[in-house]
């Protein structure tokens, strides 16, 4: 015979055009001011998102198929006020001769948003020497030569690192110019050359469906990041300390909704209260402004005899209570592990309260139950035998505590 427990699940709704909103607090102090729509990306449908990727593929199989090499610099996502590293591309083709020994390369990129640091040899660089300068104002040379010449392999040929200013948003074009390759014979040999770009976004979809996150934070400080798709409820989605000026997080749910808003509360404005609890269970703490419609604001697992939470909406209220509902009171009681006897009989415990009573029931349908007994708990869990589970083929079980 088989059988299955019944435990309560909860599942939420997502989106792809996505708003990011950052909070600023006053030079003077006091409540911070949210700026709502500060940034906005839309990502689409799924069909777009499959397009997109196909024709991306396609591009870069031209690339590949095309009969002359190629130097490429390929989009690359950065943060304010931080470095990145840029990767130069090149890729020879498998369909002509592979004869090139040295190539040389200007990136141009706009140094009011971008400060360039010195390049570094990257994989695909065996015995190959790399330099660099600076001929002007906004632009990176590189020359990449062999005094062997041994020939140039597809990949990574160098790492272009890119200082990007603080107040840098949106995208800042890397444009190659005056690519030239050459053979060991000292002749050029013809290329093509593909510019791209760093962006600067504070949300940013990733092709996984993922979606990068940054908001602007205070180093040391530790922020509630949470996401809504009205601007209303606002639900909390993890808690981040601020290492730098900039706070970045991943939303790995955020595929699954239409369109979604960020905001990050700094903790310290929220305030955070204890309650009495019992030590090893699972609460569900529930806030109310009129002690009639209460709404759940975080579920605690209580490890001693306080339970321990932290409000990061309580600022919005002029006045909030609060209280803590045992977990296992509004699910009828967590059942554990089920075992099955030689004799066909079922066995499981489940968590429960000293004192509580707690009716167990079964079911064939999931529509009709029957009570099996009615128990008092002595201590913090309880365990059932179910000696007619030898009468049905399967069955199912919950609990549910006595009113």
């Amino acid at each position: 015979m088989k059988a299955w427990s019944l435990n309560t699940a909860v599942a939420t709704v997502v989106s792809r055009q996505r708003f990011a909103e950052e909070e600023r607090t006053p030079a003077s102090g006091g409540r911070p001011e949210r700026n709502p729509a500060l940034a906005f990306r839309s990502i689409g449908s799924a069909a777009l998102k499959a397009l997109l990727a196909a024709l991306l593929f396609a591009a870069w199989a031209a690339r590949a198929a095309t009969s002359a090499p190629s130097l490429t610099v390929p989009p690359t996502r950065g943060f304010p006020g931080q470095t990145v590293s840029v990767p130069l591309f090149a890729s020879f083709p498998t369909n002509a001769p592979r004869n090139v020994v040295a190539l040389q390369a200007d990136i141009g990129f706009d140094p009011a948003s971008l400060s360039s640091g010195t390049p570094l040899p990257a994989a695909a660089l065996s015995n190959q020497v790399l330099a660099s300068s600076q001929p002007a104002s906004g632009v990176r040379r590189v020359l990449i030569y062999s005094l062997n010449n041994t020939l140039f392999t597809n990949g990574v040929v160098a790492s272009l690192p890119f200082s990007i200013s603080p107040t840098a948003r949106g995208t800042m074009p890397l444009t190659l110019t005056n690519v030239v390759m050459a053979s060991a014979s000292g002749k050029s040999v013809v290329s093509t050359e593909f510019s791209g770009y760093i962006t600067v976004e504070p949300v940013y979809p990733r092709p996984d469906g993922d979606v990068d996150v940054f908001l602007r934070s205070v180093v040391g400080k530790t922020y509630v990041i949470q996401a809504t798709t009205n601007l209303v409820q606002w639900v909390n989605i993890l808690t981040n300390t601020a290492t730098s000026g900039i706070l970045t997080f991943t939303d790995p749910n955020a595929h699954l909704y239409r369109y979604r808003f960020y905001r990050a509360v700094p903790i310290e404005l929220a305030p955070s209260l204890s309650l009495a609890g019992s030590q090893g269970h699972t609460y569900i703490i529930q806030a109310t402004t009129n002690l009639v419609n209460w709404v759940n604001i975080s579920t605690n697992y209580q490890a001693g005899s306080a339970i321990a939470f932290t409000d990061p909406d309580a600022s919005r209220y002029a006045r909030r209570f609060y209280r803590a509902l045992l977990f296992d009171a509004e699910t009828g009681g967590w059942i554990g592990t089920l075992t099955l006897s030689p004799a066909g009989a079922v066995n499981f415990t489940f968590g429960a309260v000293a004192g509580r009573t707690y009716v167990i029931q079964a079911t064939t349908n999931l529509e009709q139950w029957v009570n099996l007994s009615t128990t008092v708990a002595t201590n913090g869990s309880l365990s059932i035998l179910d000696t007619s589970a030898t009468n049905f083929p399967y069955r199912f079980y919950r609990v549910r505590v006595a009113p």
